[in-house]
């Protein structure tokens, strides 16, 4: 068994960091791209193990936490690899309460590479997948390293798929392997502390499969020349500019990792660049990212000027060769009516009692693709609906095209302020989207949705998931 892991022991304070910011540390990816490049292929690098040797069975009641670390070491390729997703083979999970997993440089969980979102079951439901958080898909994971899975959860009895360590070097892509052995550690409350029950190590392997793409040597994007806005309602515009040209040399793939934007009002400045919410997704051929050349930009101001920029960029490189300029500047203005100065506000409200806030709503996390099978994705109000039914919110919220809600679950219990969406696919070659809300009642009707203020659910909505190429 590894040296290094007989010698490790989990860092209770990184442990207790890590239960605290569970899903919102590793929240998933921005919104689905809109694009239709064709995708970067993503290969299994690494084995699954010799074959099923049977199972671990994790016992336990719900509440306790417990983690597991299993070990890898990446393949040969000089330049390294770009992860994609990390299967687990599991018999059974009985009880909720997965809390998510993340990939470490050590075992005792201190030097975080990135965070990984799911897990999600595959067609096969003995597997659970975890995909890279926001900025995964462009962390470079160094050739013969060895890095740590660790995943942890607070449900009741568990039972993982286990490997012989014989054989773990077998896989199909040179150099990866699946270290021999993992860890386990389990925490219990006493004495009104977290304290460690058990550590145990095995010298059989829990059975992953991981994907992942060679990682080619990438060069300063080009500028972005033309840009085209149009205002699409109060607080939104929709962007689209054309793809700068690349500089492309042997050994590397593209300089393309990203698009950003940054907008003003008025005569104002300039706001922070921000990353283009429509870049993510599986990749396109040359590039880590699906890239699309247009994107809908929500939260502007009513009535009011906007003028925006658009850059290419690369996250792989520091300085200015990651940017090489911005498109020229681009003026549009929203439709509505401008919101009134502090002055006229004041005004109108001596006297008055002030209007509560409207109802909305946003989706928050969002896979970047699918495979036909069923996904999640997580959607928030702006506050808690009044007497809110998670029949509402499955059968009559949301105008739905390419696929069906099947199942709507509150992430915290009576709290109907964020939702957990299963969404089932029409077909595996055509993209889920959500266009809007379904027309709904009045406040006071039945199937409304509305705030204790009595304010109806108002606002826009979108969503699209491609499907996998």
């Amino acid at each position: 068994m590894n040296t290094r892991i007989r010698a490790g022991i989990l860092a209770l304070g990184g442990l207790l960091v890590l239960t605290a910011i569970a899903f919102a540390a590793f929240g998933p990816p921005l919104p689905s791209a809109f694009s239709s490049h064709t995708k970067l292929t993503y290969k299994q690098v690494s084995n699954l193990g010799e074959a099923w040797q049977g199972n671990t069975r994790i016992a336990g009641s719900a509440g306790q936490l417990r983690s597991l670390t299993q070990p890898f070491t990446t393949g040969s390729f000089s330049r390294g690899y770009v992860i994609r997703h990390i299967d687990v083979r599991v018999r059974n999970f009985v009880g909720k309460g997965e809390i998510g997993a993340a990939l470490f440089t050590d075992l005792a969980g201190t030097d975080k590479v990135v965070g990984l979102w799911g897990p999600f079951d595959t067609d096969d439901q003995n597997v659970k997948r975890f995909y890279p958080t926001s900025g995964g898909n462009t962390i470079l994971f160094s050739d013969s390293t060895e890095y740590y899975l660790k995943f942890w959860y607070t449900g009741a009895n568990a039972e993982f798929n286990r490997t012989a360590s014989n054989n773990e070097d077998a896989g199909p892509s040179a150099g990866w392997s699946i270290g021999d052995g993992y860890h386990f550690v389990e925490i219990v409350w006493k004495d009104g502390m977290n304290v460690d029950k058990d550590q145990a190590e095995d010298t059989r392997s829990l059975r992953l499969s991981i994907y992942a793409n060679e990682y080619r040597r990438m060069m300063s994007p080009g500028v972005v020349t033309t840009l085209r806005v149009g205002a699409t309602g109060d607080n939104s515009a929709w962007l689209d500019w054309d793809r700068p040209a690349e500089s492309v040399t042997q050994g590397a793939d593209g300089s393309i990792t990203h698009y950003e934007y940054r907008f003003k009002e008025g005569s104002g400045s300039y706001g922070d660049w921000r990353i283009v919410p429509c870049n993510v997704g599986s990749g396109s051929v040359g590039r880590l990212y699906d890239l699309p050349e247009s994107c809908g930009i929500s939260g502007l101001t009513a009535g009011t000027a906007h003028t925006f920029q658009v850059r290419a960029a690369n996250w792989r490189l520091t300085g200015a060769a990651r940017y090489n300029g911005q498109s020229p500047e681009v003026t549009i203005t929203t439709t509505g009516t401008a919101p009134k100065s502090d002055e006229e506000e004041e005004e109108d409200t001596k006297g008055a009692k002030s209007e509560p806030e409207p109802l909305t709503g946003e989706f928050t996390t969002v896979p970047g693709d699918h495979d036909g099978g069923e996904f999640r994705v997580t959607y928030r109000f702006s506050e808690s609906p009044y007497g809110l039914s998670y029949k509402t919110v499955r059968d009559r919220l949301f105008v739905v095209s390419d696929g069906d809600i099947i199942k709507a679950k509150r992430v915290k219990q009576r709290d109907n302020q964020g939702w957990i969406i299963t969404f089932r696919p029409a077909s595996a070659s055509e993209a889920v989207r959500v266009t809007g809300y379904q027309s709904l009642p009045a406040c006071g009707d039945e199937g409304a949705i509305c705030s204790e203020d009595g304010e109806k659910l108002s606002g826009s909505v979108s969503l699209r998931v491609a499907a996998q190429q």
